[in-house]
């Protein structure tokens, strides 16, 4: 697909929609000049006419011959420059009184007229002789006295009035006005076709594009559907801030994730803690649903830092990370608090659930140790249980928990198996 810059394509709609516009406009002043200019031959030729035949007839009736009407004829053509009369005799004048030479081959329309075809005036163009009015001169009673060849009604001849366009007198102020009307037609429908082509092909496009762009901004999720708009740069710039936000938000997932995450066990941390404990409480209040929480301590595990060394130590934390998440299910989470200190929070389970899964856990230290080069190293730790109850709160909870854990703890130093072993 060929690409059309946004200019190119507005100034390519605006130059056709007011071509359009001219060319429907100039039709219609065509159109209205052309009936004014038809409407002002006939009124006038009618006029001209009209005089120029009851003057001959005058002359008729006293009974001058071919050559003197011939004369007179030539002498009114004489009399006005601007316009050119002929007289055209019908065959039932020329039996009697022959025919009249012209300067002028007849038209179709008097041709028609002569022969009876059609009764009203007509109104003719030719290029050498401008607008050409023609009146028929039907034969009427009195008349038959010298034609009696004729009847009433028959066609005597037809008088023709030429003249061009500059000798025309329109009506100045019904032109003025209707020329007016059109140039204020003009403007108005080129601003309606300018506005539309404005609106539907960059106002609405920008629309949907700024509309799209709140979307994203607003939601995690986003539509890789592109708009359909004929201006391409809309769409070029749609895309690359689309790829732009998918990087930022996979960047904003990552360092969210990262600031919830343990990056030495990949437990969750204190502030994942928080939330997912506060979020617990609420569904406890709201439909009891029962939840416990088991903190953990690892005993003495600042001389396994001071005996084999920090990276030993880490290697711990991460192996006690790796088995308490074993022994949990997908839906249980487990919280690194700092240093040696553990938790795990687990939605609808009982105490006494909870405690199989202590057990499960002290079951795991027993059977796994962590491989070290000075050999096996068996870790050992204290656990506190606490389910929640209606007069708990955060701290409460974890004040409990934390207790239970020291009370487990002081019994392990009292029968001294508090140390890790190798």
């Amino acid at each position: 697909m060929q690409k059309i810059s946004l200019f190119s394509k507005f100034k390519k709609l605006s130059l056709a929609s007011g071509l359009l516009v001219a060319v429907f406009l100039g039709s219609l002043l065509v159109v209205y000049q052309v009936t004014l200019v038809k409407k002002a031959v006939h009124q006038e030729g009618e006029f001209l006419a009209g005089l120029v035949f009851a003057n001959l007839y005058t002359f008729m009736q006293k009974g001058w011959s071919k050559t003197d009407i011939e004369d007179k004829l030539n002498e009114i053509n004489a009399s006005h420059d601007s316009a050119d009369f002929r007289m055209y005799r019908s065959d039932a004048v020329i039996e009697l009184f022959g025919e009249r030479e012209s300067r002028r081959a007849l038209t179709t329309t008097e041709v028609e007229l002569l022969n009876s075809v059609g009764t009203d005036s007509r109104i003719d163009y030719q290029s050498d002789h401008g607008f050409i009015y023609s009146k028929p001169i039907p034969f009427e009673a009195e008349c038959l006295s010298c034609h009696a060849n004729a009847k009433t009604g028959d066609i005597a001849g037809v008088l023709s009035v030429g003249y061009g366009f500059q000798s025309l007198k329109l009506p100045l102020l019904q032109s003025f006005i209707m020329n007016v009307l059109l140039l204020i037609l003009t403007i108005v429908a080129t601003y309606l076709v300018y506005t539309r082509t404005i609106k539907t092909s960059i106002i609405q496009p920008f629309d949907q594009f700024i509309g799209k762009m709140k979307a994203i901004s607003q939601s995690d999720h986003i539509s890789y559907e592109r708009s359909k708009t004929p201006i391409s740069e809309i769409a070029e710039i749609e895309d690359l801030i689309l790829k732009e936000h998918s990087d930022l938000l996979n960047a904003f997932k990552k360092l969210k994730q990262a600031s919830l995450v343990d990056p030495l066990t990949e437990l969750y941390n204190r502030k994942k803690l928080t939330e997912v404990l506060t979020a617990e409480i609420a569904r406890f209040q709201r439909y009891q649903t029962p939840f416990s929480v088991l903190s953990i301590d690892l005993n003495r595990f600042k001389p396994i830092n001071d005996t084999y060394g920090h990276a030993v130590g880490d290697d711990a934390l991460c192996h006690f990370g790796r088995i308490i998440t074993e022994q949990l299910r997908t839906t249980d989470f487990a919280f690194r608090l700092g240093g040696d200190e553990f938790l795990a929070l687990l939605p609808n389970t009982h105490e006494d659930e909870a405690q199989i899964v202590k057990g499960k856990v002290q079951q795991a230290l027993a059977d796994t140790p962590l491989s070290i080069p000075q050999g096996e190293l068996f870790l050992n730790a204290s656990f506190g249980v606490c389910e929640m109850t209606p007069e708990d709160c955060f701290e409460s909870l974890l004040n409990r928990a934390d207790e239970s854990m020291y009370q487990h703890k002081r019994a392990l130093k009292a029968n001294r198996l508090t140390d890790f072993s190798i």
